[in-house]
């Protein structure tokens, strides 16, 4: 990790409390995963894990002690890790992480794959959302896209890197999103711009549908299935 992730980085970076976009997180989860055991990789202070407990049992997993203790205020039943050797083995139907992967160099991220594939149950499923570099709107805005506004980005990857990552790991692709343009105006310069791109993310949030191609938004957005293990 590149810094410690305290209480004024999650008050800066506007993540401290629940978001709009949590619920088509929650959608998606509700529609793709098996819910039954969920793992929330990356939780923050606990926002997700409380969108998504209403499906099923919900655990967590973070490096940050203020994270972790916002998360447990919120979430007195989950089970809440700190430790990568410390997530149970095939114990999970599925794994949630939410703009974790861009805060991992690489290699921190190769060995928390491999954690998560340790802790799959048999074709257990991941809903990853991170920042889409080398997508439009990256393409659009340049040195000043969003994935740069946070300096603990250490890996910002392109849809492909990410599907290369997933399936040298034993993942197959399910469904593949984008959050959306919202960032913008990215063509234009006028405020009328953002305004009207945000209506197309609007309806992918409430609906909980695909509306946009992938690679048209900020971030990548898919859910991947474990292959069934070999004995």
């Amino acid at each position: 990790m590149v810094q410690p992730f305290d209480e004024t980085y999650y008050i800066n970076n506007g993540q401290i409390g629940d978001r709009p976009a949590l619920g088509w997180y929650k959608k998606l989860s509700s529609r793709y995963l098996d819910t039954a055991h969920m793992l929330d990789f990356g939780c923050g202070t606990g926002t997700v894990i409380e969108r998504l407990s209403p499906l099923g049992q919900v655990d967590g997993f973070d490096t940050s002690k203020f994270a972790l203790s916002e998360a447990k205020l919120r979430n007195p039943k989950s089970n809440l890790y700190s430790q990568l050797d410390e997530i149970p083995a095939s114990t999970f139907s599925a794994v949630v992480s939410i703009h974790v992967f861009e805060h991992l160099e690489p290699s921190e991220l190769s060995s928390a794959i491999e954690i998560l594939v340790r802790s799959l149950r048999a074709d257990g499923r991941l809903l990853i959302v991170t920042p889409q570099f080398d997508g439009f709107a990256h393409k659009r805005t340049g040195s000043f896209w969003s994935g740069f506004s946070d300096n603990t980005h250490c890996n910002l990857m392109t849809a492909q890197n990410i599907r290369d990552l997933l399936s040298l790991n034993g993942f197959s692709p399910i469904k593949e999103f984008t959050d959306g343009p919202w960032n913008g105006p990215y063509i234009t310069g006028l405020k009328l711009e953002k305004l009207l791109l945000q209506v197309p993310c609007a309806l992918q949030v409430f609906s909980g549908r695909k509306f946009m191609p992938v690679g048209f938004g900020e971030s990548y957005v898919a859910i991947w299935q474990l292959n069934s293990r070999r004995p």
